[in-house]
């Protein structure tokens, strides 16, 4: 037999809203908030019929890549952060001169 979730109902419209605040989280690149975020949902899909999980997953597949496709651009930022830096280096002198005679 069956039983119903009274706070079902609740606990979708609460749930709703941050699958709202997660996606925009994404979207403005908020990782720390993200992660809250998400610790904050974890807690509320303990309580949840399976059918609701099954959506979520889907959704959250779409959001794996999404941050994948951010961590790609944050390695190549990092890549020419690094050929930058090391450009910077060679340019300094000992005695902290930049002039690019090394």
């Amino acid at each position: 037999m069956e039983t119903f979730c009274w706070r079902c109902p609740d606990i979708l419209s609460e749930l709703n809203e941050l699958e709202e605040r997660i996606d925009k989280a994404i979207e403005e690149g908020d990782l720390e908030g993200l992660l809250k975020l998400l610790n904050e949902r974890e807690e509320l899909l303990k309580s949840l019929p399976e059918e609701t999980l099954e959506a979520i997953q889907r959704k959250d597949e779409e959001r794996l890549r999404k941050l994948e496709e951010m961590r790609e651009g944050f390695l190549r930022e990092l890549v020419w952060i690094s050929a930058a830096r090391e450009s910077l280096l060679r340019n300094i002198r000992e005695d902290g001169e930049t002039i690019g005679r090394v």
